[in-house]
């Protein structure tokens, strides 16, 4: 059977989308501890373009917001900011005698620094604040920097939640955090009521630094065999 070259390139496009969507990682943060601790856990995270951040949060009533580096506390403005997206999951109060876990979920849409922080009461000036692929080799642009500035800060509080997915039953908990330190990790959710983020993901995060794999083994079959397809599909192509 003959196929047009439009058709061939039309389905090699697809199959591309295909590989890319399950290359696709989600990255978990924890948002404060089982006792109120303000802090976020990893504060710091590298992720790709297309990776998703998932922000999981325990006791007590914790929020997370994007700023910028040089206005901590304060929540990113989209007017002044060259498009850049901002987002605000809201006031997500937990107790500690809950048994779920709500979540909010944010797409990486590019690669430069995003500085985040909790706008729930004195929160971002006691501290509590994170970054997405922070600077390299900056000694003027780190966290620590970012949560000396943010110390002598007001918090603002951002307007109605946007720019990411809330899910106020997610994974079951909640649980305690491991013990503070350079690039802490969080523990990994409960086993048992557990929901995917969304888009194309399929696994539990595991609430490590490292990226969760999102594919199972079939999905990961599945790009396997969508990168073999797209390679005879587009040597098929050449040749018409």
């Amino acid at each position: 059977m003959l196929f047009s070259k439009a058709t061939i390139l039309t389905a090699v496009a697809a199959l591309a989308g295909l590989v890319s969507a399950e290359s696709a990682k989600v990255h978990v943060v924890q948002v404060g501890g089982k006792n109120g601790e303000l802090k976020f856990y990893p504060e710091e995270l590298n992720a790709a373009v297309g990776d998703m951040v998932q922000f999981q949060f325990y006791p007590r009533n914790h929020s997370v917001a994007r700023s910028d580096f040089a206005h901590p506390c304060v929540p990113l403005d989209p007017a002044t900011s060259n498009g850049t997206s901002g987002f605000f999951s809201g006031f997500m109060p937990v107790q500690q005698s809950d048994t779920y876990m709500p979540t909010f979920t944010i797409l990486v849409k590019e690669t430069t620094p995003i500085w985040y922080y909790c706008a729930t009461a004195k929160h971002c000036e006691n501290g509590m604040a994170g970054v997405i692929n922070p600077p390299k080799n900056s000694a003027d642009k780190t966290l620590a920097k970012y949560k000396e500035a943010a110390a002598g800060a007001s918090t603002v509080v951002p307007g109605p939640p946007s720019g990411g997915e809330t899910d106020p039953d997610g994974p079951s908990g909640p649980m305690p955090p491991t013990t503070p330190g350079n690039n802490t990790t969080a523990p990994p959710p409960p086993s048992g009521n557990t929901t995917a983020p969304p888009g194309n993901t399929t696994g539990t995060p595991t609430g490590t630094d490292s990226p969760t794999d999102t594919g199972s083994g079939a999905s990961s079959f599945v790009a396997s065999a969508a990168t073999v397809i797209l390679g005879a599909v587009a040597v098929a192509a050449f040749f018409i």
